[in-house]
């Protein structure tokens, strides 16, 4: 009976300390390594969207969402139409900004966001952001198309993140030819948990805990320290995507439709100017083999660009413009870039004003 009954409670702790660790350290994911917090960071930034034939979705209009992670709190606010501004939108803009969720304020709000620095600094400027999550330059155009080209700006900022607008352009595309009347944002993140580790082990938070005890190879290249004190995590599949040469053809699904909206801007009598945006890999690790191509590629086609690469390098020796675990700029990162565009926006404003006082002065002379 005595054997039976240890056997019993040997059987009882055999299943219930397994469950319990699950429970504790998905209840605790700063327990998890730092592969598991990165993705976890992801999951708890969940997103709330409205299906769209022609851009694949936009966020659900009218949100004041509270979002609580590992890495930040803050208030996710939509307008009436799904994008991140505050009603009502002006009824002409003379700034149309285009990205991912990178231009969307994400873990700052609106207002910290460098759109929202950059509007504070230009009180005179009215700017409208079409930022959509997971837009690559084609979601971008159709965006433009569909809400922008109206508001007559004078420039479009399009954003590039490199470490995911080829992915992201590639799975629309796929979308649009095998399966458009889906949920766009269902089929996409289907395919990205297509690429998850299959299996209880290997999803158990718990196992992944343990086996990182015995590895120390993500500390090594995963983990970095700024000279803040700042600790910032580095995704290992970001990392392994950065250091690669993308395909030409993976390169022409960015320029093919940033040359359709150049074209379409300038017969709205807009400028374009792509935005380089560094994703903290290809900043910490010195990962420049994306966007090196994509410079080039650029310069071919003609497209004017801003890069913002240099200017993130040399702030990020002294301190972090990055979230620890997310990949979305922090406060300061925000105001970096904020006072990038700002003083760029009033250098060109004098230039754009020079030569046209110049023209004007020319013609009355004549």
């Amino acid at each position: 009976m005595k054997l039976t009954r240890l056997l019993l409670l040997i059987l009882i702790a055999v299943v219930a300390l397994p469950v319990a660790g699950e429970v504790l350290v998905r209840s605790f994911p700063t327990l998890l390594p730092v592969n598991g917090q990165i993705r976890m960071q992801a999951i708890m930034m969940k997103d709330k969207v409205l299906p769209d034939k022609e851009i694949g979705f936009v966020r659900l209009p009218g949100l004041h969402q509270q979002v609580k992670t590992m890495d930040f709190s803050y208030l996710r606010e939509t307008d009436s139409r799904g994008f991140p501004n505050r009603d009502p939108w002006p009824a002409r803009a003379d700034v149309v900004v285009l990205g991912d969720s990178l231009v969307m304020g994400e873990g700052t709000g609106l207002d910290q966001s460098f759109v929202g620095h950059f509007k504070s600094a230009n009180p005179d400027v009215q700017v409208v952001n079409l930022g959509i999550a997971g837009a690559g330059p084609d979601r971008q155009l159709l965006a433009y198309r569909k809400c922008g080209s109206n508001l007559k700006p004078s420039v479009v900022l399009a954003f590039l993140y490199l470490a995911a607008d080829i992915t992201n352009s590639e799975h629309f595309d796929l979308w649009r030819r095998e399966a458009p009347e889906t949920d766009y944002n269902r089929f996409r993140l289907d395919l990205g948990r297509s690429k998850e580790p299959r299996g209880w082990l290997n999803r158990s938070k718990l196992a992944g805990v343990i086996s990182s005890r015995f590895e120390t190879r993500d500390r090594a290249s995963q983990v970095v320290e700024t000279a803040d004190g700042s600790t910032v995590f580095l995704d290992e599949r970001t990392l392994t995507y950065v250091r690669q040469k993308p395909r030409p053809e993976q390169v022409e699904c960015l320029i093919g439709p940033l040359t359709a909206l150049r074209q379409l801007t300038e017969a709205g009598g807009a400028s374009v100017y792509v935005v380089l945006i560094p994703s903290k890999e290809e900043i910490f690790a010195g990962a420049d083999s994306v966007v090196n191509e994509v410079r080039g590629a650029l310069l071919r086609a003609g497209i004017e660009y801003l890069d913002l690469y240099p200017l993130m390098e040399r702030k990020a020796n002294a301190r972090s413009p990055y979230f620890c675990r997310d990949i979305h700029l922090n406060e300061y990162g925000s105001q970096v870039v904020a006072a990038y565009l700002t003083e760029w926006w009033r250098r060109r404003a004098s230039v754009v004003g020079h030569s046209e006082l110049s023209l004007s002065t020319h013609q009355g002379s004549r």
